[in-house]
């Protein structure tokens, strides 16, 4: 009965090992530039990866400033999202707000906020 049991927990613990990854969903994995570091100038572009490809379809980006705010040009390349940042953008403190699909059809959204 014992080898029965330490069968049936490692066949347990092995499937759930090799089928969790598949319930994980996409995240963001890094923005360039960090939302941590202090601007002196606007960057051309904000750059969020994520951990698995997102898709064009159902994608976009706004930015507030403290002059309104705008839609943002978008890029996307493989888990990539690249947002254009209008340089004619008053000041260095702003955020974005975004939405995108993850390739498995989940969406993301999120806001960055630069000081």
């Amino acid at each position: 009965m014992k080898k029965l049991w330490k069968v049936l927990t490692i066949s347990c613990i092995s499937f759930f090992a090799i089928i969790a990854p598949s319930f994980a969903h996409t995240e963001v994995v890094s923005v360039e530039p960090d939302v941590s570091q202090t601007l002196t100038v606007l960057p051309t572009e904000v750059k969020l990866s994520f951990s698995e490809p997102v898709i064009e379809d159902g994608t976009f980006a706004s930015i507030t400033s403290e002059s309104g705010s705008v839609e943002a040009s978008i890029r996307i390349e493989e888990a990539n999202l690249f947002i254009a940042i209008p340089q004619d953008l008053t000041g260095t403190s702003f955020s974005i707000a975004y939405k995108t699909v993850a390739s498995d059809g989940h969406p993301l959204d999120g806001e960055l906020v630069y000081q």
